[in-house]
């Protein structure tokens, strides 16, 4: 390592610079623009990890730091490095570095649980090179942290501060641009996740309306469960609350034996019952239906009435007369004969019919599949927020399930049920991470076979090194 700093204002060598000294060439190397030999920035850095820890970056950290120094031009770089090789260390070092010479990082973690402690643990190391580090977790300061040079958090909280920015027009991220990325966790943020997407959902007029169609999903599977039986072996269904001792099961229309699985029978029977809820009317039924409705609306007043005369100490005794006379009329009007409907404006009708299966598929989901404080946790404040159980079992508070699955698990809850909103934007992790050009570069336990590479290659302009063993050289 060069022993000397080229900047002609220190006399000692690098190594016996004390934390002041190493603040001040940094201070010095960012408000000049004279450049820096790269060799000095490595040796300075190197030197900041063992002021602020007790111990100097290994050989293999060295070399990792250097390779991702070095990628083939105009490409960005994917290191290969074994586990317990201290990345996050390599990370921050070569962050620094980047800080040093002006740009601005972006360091992409797997979780907040990680990115939060990281930013505390390595704050008092970018410190000593007068570089000021954040994390965009959801409860920071949006504005304030994307002014730091050097920002942690996971690839989700950054693609949801770019879409608020560029298309809700909130000034999370200021005129932060796309200068540097780090990827702390190549294999899981950019090959297994490569088809994740962070969604803008927003709430639009009228949409407390399907909060029928999707109480009615969950209380007729509900009441389907609890009208199926086992029998010698055999399922069976029944519309009776009960069955008698004497019954013959094998012989009573009323009970239907089930020949396809539960959760088959189920979901085709919920759609039929709801698709019939949800029917389109024809113009005759719907003018059958108008005139119902405004008979249910003219004796919906006089409940009202009555209901007021009553707390007033009056004698409602002709309203009584009347509304029983409108009830009477009601049962005589053709629309009475008809099989019922959900009543919900036409265009949230139509908009309920095709999510139809995805709510059907959820609601089953809900009940069987997910388990709270495995696959998600009620918060404090009532709300459901799902866990990262496939993975790093982390707290997802960004993430809200959509289709149905979240209001589902709200009823299963017991909890306030949210209207469904509907996804408005989209950004997808490769189009998030494309948007620092070459200027990607990771590090990982495993870089898969050469088809994964070819892979990541093509897609994202990178090239590859595999770092060995600090016990093989």
């Amino acid at each position: 390592m060069l022993q000397d700093s080229s900047l002609d204002f220190k006399e000692k060598p690098i190594a016996q610079w004390n934390q002041e000294e190493i603040k001040d060439w940094a201070t010095y190397v960012q408000s000049h623009y004279q450049p820096v030999l790269e060799i000095e920035l490595v040796a300075a850095v190197q030197h900041a990890v063992k002021l602020h820890y007790p111990f100097s970056p290994r050989p293999t950290q060295l070399l990792a730091l250097l390779a991702l120094l070095h990628p083939t031009y105009a490409k960005g770089r994917l290191a290969q490095i074994n586990t317990g090789e201290g990345k996050s260390l390599i990370v921050a070092m070569l962050a620094a570095i980047h800080g040093l010479q002006g740009k601005q990082v972006d360091v992409i973690t797997t979780s907040t649980e990680l990115s939060i402690p990281e930013v505390k643990e390595k704050s008092g190391f970018f410190k000593l090179l007068n570089l000021s580090v954040s994390e965009n977790s959801p409860s920071s300061n949006k504005a304030a942290v994307y002014k730091h040079q050097i920002v942690y958090g996971t690839a989700s909280d950054f693609q949801a501060d770019i879409l608020r920015q560029e298309f809700l027009g909130e000034n999370t991220r200021g005129d932060r641009g796309y200068d540097i990325v780090l990827v702390d966790e190549v294999d899981s943020l950019l090959f297994d996740n490569r088809s994740h997407s962070v969604r803008l959902g927003s709430s639009h007029p009228g949409m407390d309306h399907l909060k029928l169609p999707l109480g009615t999903i969950w209380h007729y599977i509900q009441w389907m469960i609890d009208h199926m039986f086992e029998y010698k072996g055999q399922v069976y269904f029944t519309a009776k609350d009960s069955i008698g001792p004497a019954s013959d099961i094998t012989t009573d229309t009323s009970v239907i034996p089930i020949q396809e699985d539960k959760r088959s029978f189920i979901t085709r029977m919920t759609r039929v019952y709801l698709e019939q809820l949800l029917r389109k009317l024809d113009p005759t039924e719907a003018q059958e239906y108008k005139e119902h409705f405004k008979k249910r609306s003219e004796i919906a007043q006089l409940e009202q009435k009555i209901k007021s005369i009553k707390e007033q100490s009056g004698t409602a005794q002709a309203a009584i007369q009347h509304r029983d006379q409108l009830v009477e009329a009601l049962h005589d009007l053709p629309w009475s004969q008809r099989a019922p409907i959900l009543d919900m404006p036409d265009h949230l009708r139509q908009f309920a019919r095709i999510q139809l299966p995805s709510w059907i598929q959820h609601c089953l989901s809900a009940l069987y599949d997910y388990q709270k404080k495995r696959h998600y946790i009620v918060s404090k404040e009532h709300r459901i927020v799902p866990v990262q159980y496939n993975q790093t079992g982390v707290l997802q508070p960004n993430l809200v399930w959509s289709d149905g699955l979240c209001q589902f698990l709200q009823i299963k809850e017991g909890l306030s049920v949210d209207p469904e909103s509907i996804s408005t934007n989209a950004f997808s992790n490769i189009g998030f991470f494309k948007r620092y050009g070459k200027a990607l570069y990771g590090l990982t336990g495993t870089l898969g076979q050469a088809a994964t590479r070819s892979f990541l290659e093509a897609l994202y302009g990178v090239d590859f090194v595999v770092i060995p063993a600090l016990s093989t050289h």
